[in-house]
């Protein structure tokens, strides 16, 4: 009888040790076929790109609606959307404030899975070069390049100067006289300003406008000439209200044919404000290949370069290395050209 009931044990016990063992092994199943719950923060979330995206994308722009930034950014979400290169719609949020600072605060701090994005500029580097901005653009995840807008010299049709030669000749001449319109000081159209004014060898007294304030500030206000990258000006130009001198581009824009490059006019400057899309650090390579290759087919579809043509924007894509490669390369003169700017300031 002590055998039987030895026997008996022993078969409940092993009964017990199996029966928790595929309770185990259940729980580690259903775990591993789950999808991770997202995290806040920066903590990196192992989304697939197959899993992504799971939601709606949220593009986050530093900048109030209507201007140029702004006009891209929606260009390209629509573009997305209507071409149905992501399962999922991006949705454009206006996060104007603090020299940008609110609108990247919120990507920077934002789950790096993919699903909130911001498309900046070469403000980046600008405004971290002149204590604006506490980061630059290698603390926030690079994706790829949309566009280029080159910032260019604008005077009144009434103005003296014919070319952009005629202008620099005159502030040689009366140095510090000449107003000089920017959108802000450590704008990418005041350190425009400040590059042709450095290998000119001229000096102009600056007022900083607003973007929405430099059309009214040149024609009728007391400025004489704005350094602007604001494409309304280029209709201003062809209607005859105002006279581009000289644009930031490398070639001559389509747009307004007769205004010669800074290059054209003896000055080996290329002053263009860089727009493309960024994320938090931490997303994954998969996730940046899917959102590199959307962006890609977006901005050569038609529709975008009929939006590029009519705004003045250059329609230029760069993948992520190649992207981050060109913005290095511009930080650096924009850092040797804000030590100057604050140099002088202290003078």
């Amino acid at each position: 009888m002590r055998c039987i009931a030895k026997f008996r044990k022993k078969i409940f016990v092993a009964g017990l040790l199996l029966l928790l063992a595929m309770l185990v092994g259940c729980q580690q199943s259903e775990q591993s076929s789950s999808t991770p719950a997202e995290t806040s923060g920066n903590n990196e979330v192992n989304e697939s790109a197959g899993d992504f995206p799971s939601k709606e994308i949220r593009m986050v722009v530093n900048y109030n609606v209507g201007g140029v930034v702004d006009l891209t950014a929606r260009a390209l979400a629509e573009s997305i959307g209507k071409n149905d290169l992501l399962s999922q719609p991006i949705v454009v949020t206006n996060v104007p404030g603090s020299g940008t600072v609110d609108g990247l605060s919120q990507v920077k701090d934002a789950n790096p899975d993919g699903h909130f994005l911001t498309l900046h500029q070469t403000a980046f580097s600008t405004g971290y070069h002149m204590g604006i901005l506490p980061w630059n653009f290698d603390q926030f995840e690079t994706i790829a390049q949309v566009a280029e807008t080159p910032v260019y010299a604008v005077v009144r049709e009434d103005a003296p100067w014919q070319t952009l030669e005629d202008l620099l000749n005159d502030m040689r001449d009366r140095p510090g006289e000449v107003t000089v319109g920017v959108v802000a000081l450590g704008s990418i159209t005041h350190f425009a300003y400040e590059m042709l004014a450095e290998a000119a060898g001229v000096e102009g007294q600056i007022i900083a406008t607003g973007a929405p304030e430099q059309l009214s500030g040149i024609v009728g206000g007391p400025i004489d000439v704005v350094f602007s990258s604001v494409n309304q000006f280029f209709n201003e130009h062809n209607n005859g209200t105002v006279r581009i001198l000289g644009i930031g581009s490398t070639e001559r824009l389509d747009i307004v044919p007769d205004v010669p490059t800074f290059i054209e006019s003896g000055y080996d400057i290329e002053a263009t404000m860089r727009l493309g899309v960024f994320g938090p650090q931490g997303m994954s390579d998969d996730v940046i290949a899917t959102l590199s290759s959307a962006i890609k087919q977006a901005v050569e579809s038609e529709d975008f370069l009929k939006f590029a043509e009519e705004s003045g924007v250059q329609v230029v894509y760069r993948e992520k290395e190649e992207f981050e490669a060109v913005l290095h390369e511009d930080d650096e003169i924009i850092k040797r050209i804000a030590e100057n700017i604050q140099q002088n300031q202290q003078k």
